[in-house]
């Protein structure tokens, strides 16, 4: 009987050690994953404030210089015409890749407005047919889990876009009973199971992106889930809404277009 006792006393001792081994793990890849907006976050504003500062300056200089290059000659006059189309483009690029690393509406105007203006840009990038619903009565939450919400959403569009084969998505985001769903889904081939590849469990093999998605669902107690068959994949984030989240979006912001770059 004593044996039997401390073997089972054994047995919870290494299940309380894993618990608080993964905890760890998770408290640990929730600090990563913070450190890699922030980091986000000052290179976007150092691109911008930076490298976009100078290049419009560039730019203003070659647009001084296009009524002197057209006196000089045709050929000096194209090369001027033509440096100027690139710097402009080099400024949009410069632009998307800084919107892209970290939306600026995010902070100024919150979830709604940052990713109405990503999924339009991604839409005109990309040629996909995407539609956006968020209901009137989500409300405004934390900095950082509207972060994560939009992070999300970035990744599984950017995995339909990839991985996919569909050239339409819907993303819709609901409350309901005291939670937060966001749903992404195609109608793609869908994703290859574990069970796919020889294994039992009929659960969807896990790429970085996928665990990246999982864990930031985990840290504000959410789960993510995908559903996929042969007509396409449903990505699924549910995320209990904290008691102070009580603002909801203006009804005038829902319309408007807040897409500057």
């Amino acid at each position: 009987m004593h044996s039997f006792r401390l073997e089972a006393d054994n047995y919870i001792d290494e299940i309380e050690t894993r618990d608080r081994t993964i905890e760890g793990l998770r408290q640990t890849i929730a600090r990563l994953l913070r450190r890699d907006d922030q980091a986000r976050r000052s290179f976007a504003r150092e691109l911008h404030d930076s490298a976009g500062q100078i290049l419009c300056l560039l730019s203003m200089n070659l647009a001084s210089m296009t009524g002197e290059a057209e006196k000089c000659s045709s050929q000096m006059s194209r090369t001027v015409s033509e440096s100027a189309a690139l710097v402009a483009d080099l400024i949009r690029q410069i632009r998307t890749t800084s919107y892209l690393l970290h939306p600026p509406l995010l902070d100024e105007m919150g979830l709604r407005s940052a990713l109405g203006c990503y999924v339009e840009g991604f839409a005109q990038r990309s040629g996909m047919e995407i539609t956006l619903n968020i209901e009137s009565d989500v409300p405004r939450l934390a900095p950082e889990l509207e972060m994560s919400i939009f992070r999300i959403v970035q990744e599984c569009l950017t995995n339909v876009y990839r991985h996919s084969g569909s050239r339409t998505a819907a993303i819709s985001l609901a409350r309901s009973r005291g939670q937060l769903k966001i749903a992404v889904e195609d109608q793609g081939h869908g994703m290859a199971s574990n069970e796919e590849h020889g294994r039992s469990a009929h659960v969807f093999a896990e790429g970085v992106g996928i665990r990246g998605m999982t864990e930031r669902a985990l840290e504000f107690g959410g789960r993510f889930e995908i559903r996929s068959s042969a007509s396409g994949t449903q990505a699924i984030t549910t995320l209990p809404l904290p008691k102070q989240a009580l603002t909801t979006f203006p009804l005038e912001e829902q319309s408007a277009n807040y897409c500057k770059a």
